[in-house]
């Protein structure tokens, strides 16, 4: 008779004082969850026929529902308001409110003992183990995300380190020519500063978007990663490309120009 706290109109209209039918023969109304209709082609004020136990029932589409199924509230991709189904056979379905302990023990032994063609389902405890499953994942994908980095920084370094080796020719020219050492750190600086801003950039745009994809598909959240986490972390990976890469130059741009100049001959 009402929508839950998980459950949002985000097309049409709540049920109206026609939407159980007097006549049989016109449909009564129905809400559908909006990917469930759009699965099925369906739009607002389509005419569906549900085979209910070998009796045709229409129902009229007059609104489709957003529904967080992560809350773990009875929440149904088919709504039908009361009155329609009520002489169908059906199961009945609810959710209690959090509990301490020992209270949640002695009402499911309650209840057992009272209805025992009742089943009692703990989702605390389900909530808890998909809990455990993401805490484990999450610590796989941190210390993958770690690997990587170290491996990056790693390859970053060595890429750097060679190319400095090439380099050392255009640098002593650079000295002969009389370009002070401030001049050519800060040279060096600009060079990694843009690469580091480019990755970062790049790689925390790209993970920002993957996370705000998971959540949507998969969880049902409209949240993501925290912008301003994903800007600490782009900010973190610049400065480490900067340091890593000035530091495989640092060699090259302090070796003396004369030095370079009686190797080569």
């Amino acid at each position: 008779d009402k929508l839950s706290p998980a459950e949002t109109i985000i097309a049409g209209r709540d049920f109206g004082p026609g939407a159980v039918p007097d006549d049989p023969t016109k449909p009564a109304e129905v809400s559908l969850e909006t990917r469930f209709a759009e699965r099925l082609g369906l739009e607002l004020g389509d005419v569906i026929t549900f085979d209910v136990q070998g009796v045709d029932l229409l129902a009229k589409v007059v609104n489709k529902r957003s529904v967080r199924w992560t809350s773990f509230l009875p929440n149904f991709f088919i709504q039908f308001p009361p009155g329609v189904l009520d002489y169908a056979p059906k199961s009945f379905i609810a959710a209690s409110t959090p509990l301490p302990f020992d209270d949640k023990v002695q009402l499911q032994n309650k209840i057992v003992a009272d209805l025992p063609n009742v089943s009692i389902v703990d989702v605390t405890r389900v909530i808890e183990r998909v809990s455990t499953i993401i805490a484990q994942v999450t610590q796989a994908v941190s210390f993958m995300a770690l690997l990587s980095l170290l491996v990056g920084l790693t390859v970053l370094f060595s890429i750097a380190w060679h190319q400095a080796q090439q380099k050392k020719r255009d640098i002593t020219l650079l000295k002969v020519l009389g370009l002070p050492f401030g001049k050519l750190r800060q040279v060096a600086l600009y060079e990694y500063l843009f690469l580091g801003l480019l990755a970062a950039i790049f790689g925390s745009g790209l993970g920002l978007a993957i996370s705000i994809f998971l959540a949507y598909f998969f969880f049902d959240s409209t949240g993501g990663s925290e912008p301003w986490q994903a800007l600490f972390t782009g900010l973190l990976i610049a400065g480490l490309v900067v340091v890593t890469g000035f530091t495989a130059m640092a060699s090259s741009l302090r070796t003396p120009a004369i030095r370079i100049l009686n190797s080569n001959n």
